[in-house]
């Protein structure tokens, strides 16, 4: 069994049978729930609804207010995902791991900056106040859920990583020269992965609009875009800790950190050198192949645990004259590089574009991007910068995200001036 800060994961050679048990759960459950309502749902300072097949939520004000509307329009779909997560991570053992190993963790080792602390404080005060007692009751644990356990549940992906593939273009492959990129997030299917998507729609009181596509409760970057057309992505690699304290000390969540670069980094020439100063200063728990991108250039951080080799942070660029970039799961800098079929299906059709002078749109961008999903793929997202527009695709009960036809969307859907974000 692996360790993952304390807590025993299963081998990934488990997690496709686990995968096909939690869907068949699934639809044994019948998931139909409110992830498919049509109407609109407000509060102070958000409100609910659907565009073309995909929620959108729309969050504004301070960074507690904008946790409130989370909590307040999501709470009994927080508080049921809650319940999976915290069952899976407690286990049967006695005493169980999550009460031993995952909230120590979250009390005494990780780093909390403040305004994400305030996002989450407001977000357990809008479930408190949406949601009665006795659904707010931990089953595993026998106690009702508290703010530790938000927390918690944010950390899950840092126990049980997710897998993902992303792939960007731009200058001469793309016919606006502007950067088009697709990403899909794999992630083993549960319930609270397969019935709460939700793209999150941030217009913060005190600077810059972002969007996550993200499930409900689940705060930070996974797949995160920001106004100016950065965008962040996660993509987990295992690598094992080489340093005494590396499962002892501090940490922050990469989520964290990665909404932290989405929001402070500027395209420009000094991008990725800030980029990879960011990364440095944040110590992580997992490794990761951190892809962000601009309108003009991307990179992939290699990012992990272990900083006495170059600071926690080895940066990958694509070679001189080289207008593409791909990632999965695995590094190719920081230690010898291990096959991927996925990798090397998206490198051949970039490879292949590039020579033969052929240029990438949205639609030509979803062909690459799906080609490297999988059962296992929960959202796939597909970007164009030029225009700030998104096809966008969500998992189903046994429908990965890549078998369904993709919505169209733009960044208008997200904030558009009649909503009282813009007021």
């Amino acid at each position: 069994m692996k360790q993952t800060f304390g807590i025993t994961r299963a081998p990934r050679r488990v997690l496709p049978l686990f995968v096909l048990f939690s869907l068949l759960v699934a639809f044994a459950c019948g998931l139909t729930a409110s992830a498919a309502e049509q109407c609109k749902t407000r509060c102070a300072n958000g409100e609910l609804l659907e565009k073309n097949g995909i929620r959108i939520l729309r969050v504004w004000g301070t960074p507690e207010e904008m946790g409130y509307a989370q909590g307040r329009l999501l709470g009994e779909e927080i508080m049921a995902s809650a319940n999976e997560v915290v069952g899976l991570m407690a286990f049967k053992d006695k005493p169980n791991p999550y009460e031993t190993q995952v909230l120590p963790a979250v009390r005494d080792r990780l780093i909390k900056p403040p305004a994400v602390e305030a996002e989450v404080a407001g977000l357990y005060r809008g479930v408190k106040d949406s949601v009665p007692p006795e659904k707010r009751y931990l089953k595993a644990l026998k106690r009702e859920a508290t703010v530790d356990d938000i927390w918690a549940i944010n950390l899950f992906s840092e126990w049980s990583g997710l897998m993902c593939s992303t792939a960007a273009c731009w200058g001469p492959m793309t016919q606006s020269g502007k950067t088009a990129l697709g990403r899909n997030l794999d992630y083993t299917a549960i319930k609270a992965t397969v019935s709460t998507h939700v793209a999150v729609a941030r217009a913060p009181k005190d600077g810059k609009k972002w969007v996550s596509f993200t499930w409900s409760g689940l705060l930070g970057c996974y797949t995160g875009f920001e106004e100016s057309g950065v965008v962040s992505l996660v993509h987990d690699v295992g690598v094992r800790a080489t340093e005494p304290d590396a499962d002892t000390r501090k940490f922050i969540s990469r989520h964290a950190v990665f909404q932290r670069a989405l929001l402070e980094l500027q395209d420009g020439p000094a991008f990725v050198e800030n980029a990879a100063a960011l990364l440095r200063g944040c110590p992580a728990v997992r490794g990761s192949n951190h892809f962000l991108a601009t309108p003009t250039q991307a990179v992939v951080m290699e990012y992990d645990q272990n900083s006495s080799k170059e600071g926690g942070v080895t940066v990958r660029t694509p070679p001189q004259g080289q207008n593409w970039l791909v990632t999965t799961n695995h590094y190719r800098l920081r230690r010898k590089p291990d096959n991927c079929g996925r990798y090397a299906v998206l490198e051949k059709q970039l490879t292949e574009a590039a020579a033969g002078g052929k240029q990438i749109d949205k639609a030509e961008m979803w062909k690459v991007i799906t080609q490297a999903s999988q059962f296992a793929t929960l959202h796939t997202v597909v970007f164009d910068s030029s225009d700030r527009s998104f096809l966008v695709s969500c998992a189903g009960v046994m429908l990965p995200a890549h078998r369904k036809q993709p919505a169209e969307l733009r960044w208008e859907d997200f904030f558009p001036e009649n909503t009282a974000a813009e007021r």
